[in-house]
């Protein structure tokens, strides 16, 4: 293989291949294929995204990928499996940042599901907000006293009444 040699993967599922390549530390290309879409990616890359063994796709981080100008080699069902589940978690991963793992990819689904509906609960109640409640006790049912003057008025005075 020369340095620069570049294979051409053809993406023909109806389904986005998505992959990350790791350059060296910091540097990692993630790699979108559409459906029927094509990518030049260097040569040195083609086992790491399909490994094929005895005319069968055993393991890759694209395997349902196939080289241009190949035919397409019958994928083991173990790598059929995992990538369906591998399509999930990029579904949940694109839809909160972060990545399960495939034994946690069902829980975290159920609890991605539980946080939209309180999010749209939420939501719903800042929508309707009500005025907040004053705390209601025996004192505060008596009107407010007034504030007392900061310097002293006069006070009227009365005169007696005539009898």
């Amino acid at each position: 293989m020369k340095p620069f040699e570049m294979t051409t993967w053809v993406n023909p599922t109806k389904h986005t291949q998505t992959f990350d390549l790791f350059e060296g530390p910091g540097e990692i290309h993630k790699i979108v294929i559409p459906p029927g879409g094509k990518e030049s990616i260097p040569a040195k890359y083609d086992q790491a995204i399909r490994t094929e063994r005895d005319g069968v796709v055993v393991a890759g981080l694209a395997p349902m990928l196939v080289p241009e100008g190949r035919e397409s080699v019958p994928v083991h069902q173990a790598i059929g499996a995992s990538a369906a589940a591998g399509d999930a978690e990029r579904k949940l991963e694109s839809a909160t940042g972060t990545t399960a793992g495939g034994l946690t990819l069902d829980a975290a689904a159920a609890l991605q599901a539980q946080l939209e509906t309180v999010m749209a609960e939420l939501a719903a109640l800042k929508a309707y907000r009500m005025p907040p409640q004053q705390e209601v006790s025996g004192a505060a049912a008596q009107p407010p006293v007034p504030p007392a003057p900061s310097s002293p008025q006069p006070q009227p005075t009365r005169e007696p009444r005539p009898r």
